[in-house]
This record gives structure tokens, C-alpha cells and sequence, in this order.
């Protein structure tokens, strides 16, 4: 059993965004989000890292897999910016730099 005078316990750490608001700068994941529009982790259990409709990323910024996220999203041709306290993966062309 997590000592709760240490800081979080092992769940919080790890499914933060179930327990509590998801924090675009934690390391957590927007499954709140996710769920709304109807986005479900694939045959190997792994959530997509944006909402592709808006480019929305669900991904806390200190998420173990981010750098993952970053490097795919250049390879595609997008770019992560920040619009207001959330994250965003556009089109390099969109993002006016």
C-alpha cells in the first residue's frame, strides 16, 4: 500500500485523468475527451495520441511516450503548438511558422 505521506500512490501517478481534471502539462491522458468523441485504444491496447478531427492532443505534455508523439507528428508533417492550456498538432503550414 502506497505511504500517502510520500505524494500520490501508484494510481494516481499512473491514470491521473481517471481521478481527477486532466492537466495538459501532467502526464496523463484525456480519456474524458477521448471517450466524448469516440476514440478507443487499437488491438494493442494503445490510444491514439490526438483527435484527429481537430488535432487536439490527449497526451499530458510530461506523458512517458510524448517525445514518441512529437517525433510521429513530424514525420507527418505537423507541428505541436500550444492554444490556450491545451495542446495541438497542425499542419506546419498552419501554424504560421
Amino acid at each position: 500500500m502506497a505511504d500517502k505521506t510520500k505524494g500520490k500512490n501508484y494510481l494516481d501517478e499512473m491514470f491521473p485523468s481517471m481521478i481527477e481534471e486532466f492537466d495538459p502539462e501532467g502526464i496523463g491522458y484525456d480519456y474524458e475527451t477521448a471517450k466524448k468523441y469516440g476514440i478507443k485504444p487499437n488491438d494493442t491496447g494503445h490510444y491514439p495520441s490526438r483527435i484527429p478531427e481537430t488535432g487536439l492532443l490527449l497526451k499530458g505534455r510530461e506523458h512517458p511516450t510524448w517525445d514518441k508523439t512529437v517525433e510521429e507528428e513530424e514525420k507527418l508533417g505537423y507541428k505541436i503548438i500550444k492554444r490556450g492550456n491545451r495542446y495541438f498538432s497542425v499542419k506546419k503550414e498552419e501554424s504560421g511558422r
